[in-house]
């Protein structure tokens, strides 16, 4: 049974007995993910049957969390300009465009976007991903929960339910770890923390179309493997930021300094500039509208 199997057969009500609401408890919740989750199978059913089915879902994992509340956070607006950011590569531009699915994924985010209940609280994007919204009430509050299965939201601190809602998982705010999980068939990066970020921005996310960097300065292409070796010695987000850095400048250590868009456009970019694009749709933004600027700047203070 694979993770996704697990999470859906213990988020449609066959989940296990849990104990009582711990007062003051709030889950914050990846509704997105949610939205993809109960929608999946948009063919076979009814907007009503997807609707009974997320409500489903999102009561199965407050009363895992012990939560009292659950907040759903949504994305129903732009990307916090991440389309914007993006140069190298289109944002999100190879994600598939299935019709009938998005249509039945609006439809469920707009439903959760009115799910006013006593134990239910939606929390609406217009400006910005929920990814960044979940971040920022996790770094507001210590003592909330998180659950999404999105990996980005792997450098985000504090209690984490796990992706089949089973368990508690306690991350760091801190460099945290990342190691190489050689269990599947492809070696895969599983880290906790900031060092989660530094890896990715070397390797990058296929999923939202984030390149990140093509090759390590030994000539290997930043896969799993590669990026895992290259920062093994890194112990903090400092020693990080000089690895990568370097990185960056020697694939970029270009006599004519102006590259060509994913849209055809010529702009002016250093090293310092290439990393920071990656940087800015990479970082999961701990206040409203932060710049990762300011993040790297007091790393490299």
């Amino acid at each position: 049974m694979n993770q996704d199997q697990q999470s859906r057969s213990l988020l449609n009500g066959n989940a296990p007995p849990a104990a009582p609401a711990i007062p003051g408890r709030i889950l914050h919740c990846d509704a997105d993910f949610l939205a993809y989750q109960s929608g999946h199978d948009w063919e076979q059913t009814t907007l009503n049957e997807s609707i009974v089915d997320v409500e489903s879902r999102i009561e199965d994992l407050r009363v895992s969390a012990q939560a009292e509340v659950i907040v759903l956070h949504l994305t129903l607006g732009t990307k916090g300009g991440r389309h914007e950011i993006a140069r190298v590569a289109e944002y999100q531009g190879k994600r598939k465009k299935d019709t009938g699915l998005g249509e039945r994924v609006r439809a469920l985010r707009s439903h959760m976007a009115y799910m006013w209940t006593p134990t239910t609280s939606p929390h609406a994007q217009y400006d910005q991903e929920a990814d960044d919204s979940l971040c920022q009430a996790m770094w507001r509050d210590p003592n909330a929960v998180l659950w999404s299965i999105d990996k980005d939201l792997n450098m985000v601190g504090g209690m984490h339910l796990s992706a089949d809602a089973s368990e508690i998982i306690h991350s760091t705010w801190g460099y945290g770890v990342t190691f190489l999980d050689r269990s599947k068939s492809s070696p895969k990066i599983i880290g906790k923390g900031t060092s989660f970020f530094w890896h990715q921005l070397l390797q990058g996310d296929s999923v939202d179309g984030i390149p990140g960097l093509p090759k390590l300065p030994n000539g290997k292409p930043c896969g799993a493997v590669g990026v895992t070796n290259y920062l093994k010695d890194a112990t903090n987000d400092k020693e990080a930021l000089a690895l990568v850095y370097a990185a960056y400048h020697k694939y970029y250590d270009l006599e004519d300094p102006y590259l060509v868009s994913w849209d055809g456009v010529t702009y002016h970019a250093t090293p310092k500039d290439m990393l920071l694009e990656q940087a800015r749709l990479l970082w999961m933004r701990r206040e409203r509208g932060q710049d990762v600027l300011d993040f790297l700047k007091e790393v490299n203070s």
